[in-house]
């Protein structure tokens, strides 16, 4: 890649992130979204752009009115509606994990990593896809891996 090609990467990124940005309400929402699906990427590009004061606001809006005392990320007792999320229920609080530990959101990482381990499997050695102990729905996904990486580095 040349030196124009990664300028011109730098660019689009901040098109993109400049105009997310314009799409969240003062409480930290997207617009009227309020479906996981369309946050779950969020934190982490908040973070790696610099935009810790709209970041900081989405965490708090996740902590109040998603996070659930078990640990688990949902909103109104649901991941959303968009997808099938009970295919991917700890790879949408993976990300939120690892988003929300890039912006030293331990407070929240910390009870959703617990969460995650619930549904660790040694037999197959990754994460069922939702919080249950069948080994038939196992998926190894990076962030349930980065969600227990952060609770074991935070103890």
């Amino acid at each position: 890649m040349t030196e124009p090609d990664i300028e011109a990467c730098r660019a689009c990124t901040k098109r993109v992130t400049d105009w997310f940005v314009s799409t969240l309400e003062p409480d930290g929402t997207i617009r009227d979204e309020l479906d996981l699906i369309a946050y779950y990427h969020a934190p982490n590009l908040l973070a790696v752009t610099d935009r810790s004061v709209e970041a900081q606001r989405m965490a708090n809006w996740l902590a109040k009115n998603a996070l659930a005392d078990d640990g688990d990320f949902r909103y109104q007792n649901a991941k959303g509606g968009i997808i099938q999320p009970s295919m991917q229920w700890n790879y949408i609080n993976g990300w939120l994990v690892w988003g929300l530990g890039r912006l030293g959101r331990f407070d929240l990482t910390e009870r959703a990593a617990g969460f995650s381990s619930v549904s660790r499997t040694k037999r197959r050695a990754g994460f069922s896809r939702r919080p249950i102990r069948n080994p038939a729905f196992v998926l190894c996904r990076t962030p349930s891996t980065w969600a227990l990486l952060v609770r074991e580095r935070s103890a």
